[in-house]
This record gives C-alpha cells, sequence and structure tokens, in this order.
C-alpha cells in the first residue's frame, strides 16, 4: 500500500491558509498644506475596510503633533465599512512644520499593510517675514541721478500689513524722482509705503532716482534699507541692505578751448596725474549750452594719452547735465581737422571706456596701444568703446572722414574689448583696424553706413582682424574693400547674425586673397558650406533649404543662413537679411523650413565651428600668444543659391 498521510498534511496545510480571515484596512488622510498661524485647523481620516472579512478590534487614529489628536476603536469593522474621525486645533507658532497623520490597526491579518498609515507635512506660517534687498547701481557720475532697484519679498505664508521701507543715501543729492507711494522726508531719505505684502511673495521691485552728490572727489556711497510691518518679525537679520557703490573722481570738461582750465586736453592730463589706483575716474563734460546743437572741440595739437590706471571718457555726461540738445547723435564734437594725430589714445587703462563722442578729421579716432597688462586684477578690466559717431558729422547722415576709425594695436596678451552701438563710416580707410588683443567683442555696430542706413561706406575695408575676435549683430556695408578682412592665418574669428552686404569686395575674405574654400578655424579648417536646394513651398508656405555644412558636426556646429536681394558679383554671396541659424546634422547635411518668403531671392550661408581641447589644456600659443582651450571660427560666405 503506498503511504498517504504526508500528502493529506499538505492538503491540509493549504486548506488552513487559504480559509484565515483577512481585512485591508486603508486610510486616506485630509490635511491643508499651509496654514497661518493662529488659525483653527481640522485633521481628518477616513478609514475603509476593503475586506474580504470583517476586521476585529480595530484601533483608529489621526491627529498632528503639538495641534490635536483624537483615537477611536471598533469592535469590528464589517467589509465595505467606513469610519471618519477628525480633531481641530489652533495652529501655534511655536513650530514651521507640523505632520498630520491617520493610523488604523487590527487583530485580522491586513494583506496590505501599507495603505494602513498616511501623513502629509502641513507648514505653519508664522509671523510676515519680510526682506530687503538693494541692487548695486554701480559707478555714480556726480550730480547725476541714477536708477536704484529695491526689491522686497514676504517669505513667510502670512500676510503682512502697514508694510514700509526706508533707503538712506547720506551722499546723496535729493531724488530726481520716486514712484507713487514714496516720500522723500530729506535730501538723503525716502519712504515707501507698500501696504499689505500677501504671503510667498518675492522680487517685488521699486526703482528710485536719487541724485549723486555734486562733488568732482570720489567716494564711496553706502546705501541703507530698512524693511518693517505691523507685525513682528521672526528674522530680522533679512529685514535691512547695505550697498556700497562709487562715485566717480571726475575731471570736468567745461569749455571746448585748446587747453587751460576746463579744457578737455587739461581734464586727460589732471586725470593721469590723479588716477594712479583702480578707483575710477571719469572725463565729464559740461559745456554750456549755446547756438549749435552740440558743442565743438578743435584740438591745435594732439591730445594726451590716457595713461590713468582707469578712465572712462563719457560724452554721455554732457546729455544727462545739459540735455539732449542733439536728439541725431551726440553733443559732444572733436573735430581734429588742425591737429590731425590721435583724438583718443588708450595707452595705459586697466578699465577704459570711451562713450558719447562724435570724432572726425583725426589720423585715427581712437587708439588703444596699451603698454603694461592687468594681469594682476583681471576681474576689474574693462574695455569698452560705444555709442561714438566715428567718421561722420554728429548728425550720422555725412562723411566727416578720419583716416582710420578705431585701431587696437600692441596690446597686452589677453587684453579684451568691447565695441558696440557705434557708426564707424566715412573714413578714409578701414573702420576698425585689429591687429592684437584677444577675442575682442564687436557687436550691434553700424559700419559704411549713415544713422538711417543709407550708404556711407569706409575706404577699405569694413573691419580689419589679424587676431581673434567675435562678430555679432553688426550691419557692414557699402565699405570699399572687403565688409569684414581676416588676414592670412587669424584663428579664431566668429560671425554669427550680421547683416553684411553691397561691400566692394567679399564679404567675408579670410587671407584676403578672394574666394578660399577653407578658413583656418582652431587646429583645422572651417570649410565653406554649398547650398543644396533652395525651393519656396506654397502648400506649406515655407522656404526649404537643404545644404551641406562639408564636415561632420562637432563639439558645437551650426550654419547661419541669409537672404539676398541680389548676389554678389563673385557669385560668392553676402548676408543681407539674417534668417537664423541650423544645426549641423550627421554626414555634414543641414536641413531649413523658414516660414514664408525670404526677404531677397538669393540664399547665401556661412558655418561656424567650435574646437574643445579640455579644460587648462594647452594647444599651443595664438600669433598674439594666448593660450586656451576652446576655439570658435567661422567661414566666408557659400555661393548664393536663387529660390525657386
Amino acid at each position: 500500500m503506498r503511504p498517504i498521510a504526508p500528502l493529506l498534511l499538505g492538503l491540509s496545510l493549504a486548506a488552513t491558509t487559504a480559509l484565515a480571515n483577512s481585512a485591508d484596512l486603508k486610510v486616506t488622510l485630509t490635511a491643508p498644506q499651509q496654514v497661518v498661524a493662529g488659525d483653527d485647523v481640522t485633521i481628518s481620516a477616513t478609514l475603509v475596510n476593503n475586506g474580504p472579512d470583517a476586521a476585529t478590534n480595530v484601533d483608529f487614529r489621526a491627529g498632528a503633533d503639538l495641534l490635536c489628536s483624537v483615537a477611536e476603536r471598533y469592535g469590528s469593522l464589517a467589509p465595505g465599512a467606513t469610519k471618519t474621525v477628525s480633531c481641530t486645533g489652533t495652529a501655534g507658532d511655536q513650530t514651521r512644520f507640523l505632520s498630520p497623520y491617520g493610523l488604523a490597526t487590527s487583530d485580522t491579518p491586513d494583506p496590505d499593510n501599507t495603505n494602513n498609515y498616511q501623513y502629509a507635512f502641513l507648514e505653519v506660517a508664522t509671523n510676515p517675514d519680510l526682506s530687503i534687498a538693494i541692487f548695486n547701481p554701480g559707478r555714480l557720475d556726480p550730480g547725476l541721478p541714477f536708477a536704484l532697484d529695491v526689491t522686497y519679498a514676504n517669505n513667510a505664508l502670512r500676510p503682512a500689513t502697514g508694510a514700509r521701507f526706508t533707503i538712506d543715501i547720506p551722499l546723496a543729492h535729493g531724488f530726481a524722482s520716486v514712484p507713487e507711494g514714496c516720500e522723500v522726508q530729506s535730501q538723503y531719505r525716502v519712504t515707501c509705503f507698500i501696504g499689505d505684502v500677501p504671503g510667498g511673495t518675492f522680487f517685488k521691485t521699486v526703482t528710485l532716482h536719487p541724485i549723486a552728490e555734486d562733488t568732482p572727489l570720489g567716494f564711496i556711497m553706502s546705501i541703507h534699507g530698512a524693511i518693517t510691518a505691523n507685525e513682528p518679525d521672526p528674522k530680522t537679520e533679512n529685514n535691512t541692505a547695505v550697498v556700497e557703490t562709487p562715485i566717480f573722481l571726475t575731471y570736468t570738461v567745461t569749455n571746448t578751448n585748446d587747453s587751460g582750465t576746463g579744457s578737455l586736453r587739461a581734464a586727460l592730463t589732471d586725470a593721469n596725474a590723479g588716477c594712479t589706483s583702480s578707483y575710477p575716474c571719469k572725463v565729464a563734460f559740461r559745456i554750456p549750452a549755446g547756438a549749435s546743437a552740440w558743442q565743438t572741440i578743435h584740438p591745435l595739437t594732439p591730445l594726451p594719452a590716457a595713461r590713468a590706471t582707469t578712465l572712462e571718457i563719457d560724452g554721455s555726461t554732457q546729455t544727462r547735465y545739459i540735455g539732449d540738445t542733439n536728439a541725431a547723435g551726440p553733443e559732444i564734437e572733436l573735430d581734429g581737422s588742425v591737429a590731425h594725430g590721435t583724438a583718443i589714445t588708450l595707452a595705459l587703462p586697466c578699465t577704459s571706456v570711451v562713450r558719447g563722442l562724435n570724432i572726425h578729421g583725426f589720423d585715427a579716432a581712437i587708439y588703444a596701444a596699451e603698454t603694461a597688462s592687468c594681469k594682476d586684477n583681471p576681474g576689474a578690466v574693462e574695455r569698452r568703446i560705444h555709442e561714438n559717431y566715428i567718421g561722420t558729422d554728429p548728425t550720422g547722415m555725412h562723411a566727416m572722414p578720419n583716416v582710420r576709425g578705431i585701431v587696437i594695436a600692441q596690446q597686452a596678451t589677453a587684453t579684451r574689448f568691447a565695441i558696440t552701438d557705434n557708426i564707424i563710416s566715412g573714413n578714409e580707410r578701414t573702420g576698425i583696424f585689429i591687429t592684437s588683443g584677444r577675442n575682442t567683442f564687436i557687436s550691434n555696430n553700424r559700419i559704411g553706413l549713415t544713422r538711417t542706413d543709407q550708404p556711407l561706406g569706409n575706404g577699405a575695408s569694413g573691419i580689419y582682424l589679424a587676431t581673434a575676435a567675435d562678430l555679432s549683430d553688426n550691419r557692414i556695408a557699402f565699405n570699399h574693400d572687403f565688409g569684414v578682412a581676416i588676414a592670412r592665418g587669424t584663428k579664431d574669428v566668429s560671425l554669427i547674425s550680421n547683416s553684411i552686404h553691397g561691400n566692394w569686395q567679399l564679404g567675408i575674405d579670410h587671407g584676403l586673397d578672394g574666394f578660399s574654400p577653407d578658413a583656418p578655424g582652431g587646429d583645422g579648417t572651417v570649410p565653406v558650406p554649398v547650398i543644396l536646394t533652395a525651393h519656396y513651398d506654397p502648400a506649406t508656405d515655407r522656404t526649404v533649404i537643404d545644404g551641406n555644412a562639408g564636415f561632420e558636426p562637432i563639439f558645437s556646429s551650426y550654419v547661419s543662413l541669409y537672404a539676398n536681394d541680389a548676389p554678389d558679383p563673385s557669385g560668392y554671396g553676402e548676408g543681407q537679411y539674417t534668417l537664423g541659424v541650423v544645426n549641423v546634422n550627421p554626414g555634414g547635411l543641414f536641413h531649413a523650413a523658414i516660414p514664408g518668403r525670404l526677404p531677397g531671392p538669393w540664399v547665401t550661408a556661412n558655418t561656424t565651428r567650435t574646437w574643445f581641447y579640455g579644460f587648462l589644456r594647452d594647444r599651443g600659443a595664438n600669433a598674439d600668444g594666448f593660450t586656451a582651450d576652446i576655439a570658435t571660427a567661422s567661414s566666408e560666405f557659400s555661393r548664393a543659391v536663387e529660390v525657386h
């Protein structure tokens, strides 16, 4: 006979397990996420028995620490039955966070005990937490208004009532204007009544316009701010703010004389003698208004070179002091028809700014030939040439040429300039001529055009580069040689979104040798792209352009597209209207679908490649002796293709 006891035992155990009672208790918690201290808060929880059997000796609790709690017991809870318990308490200000919970247990086994307990976080807003910040307005001109941005916030949930802030400026000379709700209480103090500030308010800004003390002496202006409300604030450390900002040490031009007190020559001489530290210095203009819309200075001999450590020569101060008497351009005109030479020579300044001047009649309008580097404090270096009219009259409409416009030469290894928002037109030779320095940024200039974009070309190229530079968003047209001439072997010249057209030779020329298929980049070349097809699709109202960049995509590679009214006589296009950029796809191909018809029937392109060598990796020096771990360069323009 076969033994059967072990088999029967196994069946008995299996049946016992299958027939045991079980009850799946599930708790759902209801509680707010945020409350204000002092408010009544209700915590509730709902219990359901999902079965399949009754639960016995059920213990059901709900509550929140330091707030309230409730507990109930049930002898039995049938399948499908629900129970709700709740408690109410007052949120105090003794803690920032509470932990509401709901919990159920029973003597009956629970097949899923993960849903027997639920908890949450409850944020309790105590008194309002106001904070204030003052944005540093930067270097200030004496006697002139400046924009001062004050930002406030309520970092708590509870609203602040009757909020107000006070700003104290010990070196203020009054306020040019304050917004509604602000009251000037003295020449040094203003109070702004901002009323109720809801909880969770961030980055509300009020802009004031104080006037810096009218003194030629340099000072550090300390600006203090404090914010309060009707309610006590739990964090007083962020209720105040202090910002320190310098007032320029200023040398003022008060007349148009060639020399003597109040002349530009005297101001430059005094600045060279007095500005020997990193404290900011400025040559400012306050020439009394006359019959002309602008004030003309006729130097009889070349002006002294700027050798101060930091120096701004700021023609816009005339406008801000006297008023905008020349709506078409600068109020300060430098006429070199007698002196010739250079109008503004930057021979040393680590920080050098030339702004708001009309310069004509000189051998060079601005010549930067630095004799020492500023490597000891590179973070403080700022070199900008902006908002000038160079080679035109003060209206920006007629040629009054210099020989060259801006010349940057003999610079220290890592010198950088930003040349922005100028009109550089009508000069006898090149508008911008750069032979050294590193990564000069040239943007938003009109080069070869009037203020209203009529032809007023320079006598040679618009820009000549023998070192690295980044060019973007310029209008470069009608110059008598190239739009942008790049000396043979020059690397790292990037051209993006520039309108370049109507120049007598190529818009972009690498090597000054006419069209060449490759341009030097980092350690490689940048091929000229080829546009394969260009057509307008009326069904989708898009102009579709396909082409080949001539290289596989690398670290950063893209193609800039342009439309033109007509192709360059060479056939290798120009870039009259910028259409945007597209990425280079695997295989070197690119594709663009541009909404609508293009502004011109001919399309061209140029490519831009970036080489990445690794951080701090020495890849060897450029021609200017500078080493870098990244390089970006752009090609010449492609052959023009007509859109069909």
